[in-house]
């Protein structure tokens, strides 16, 4: 895999902006609505995979131990799959609440 192809990127997925704040140890992405509200935190260490609502430390959707990530997701098809299920968690929690 070419450093292009693992290197994190900022992207857009189902409506929401998902901002790299760290490339590696932990990749980690702060996620933002249409409007620039935040709405989401994202992050992979140590193989622990999790999302939390709207902020840091805020509600947990999803905490997952990932047995092929550590710090970074190994393959962009891995990093797709598991941002776009954040995606679809934090949508999700949106519709029940205020953001």
């Amino acid at each position: 895999m070419s450093d292009e192809e693992r290197d994190p990127v900022d992207r857009d997925i189902n409506g929401l902006h998902f901002k790299v704040t760290s490339h590696v140890c932990p990749e980690q992405y702060d996620v933002f609505n249409g409007r620039g509200m935040p709405v989401g935190y994202v992050r992979l260490r140590h193989g622990q995979f999790r999302v939390d609502y709207p902020r840091c430390l805020e509600e947990t959707l999803i905490h997952e131990d990932l047995e092929h990530d550590d710090g970074c997701f190994v393959s962009e098809e891995r990093r797709a799959y598991w941002l776009g299920k954040a995606a679809e968690a934090i949508r999700a929690r949106m519709k029940e609440g205020k953001r």
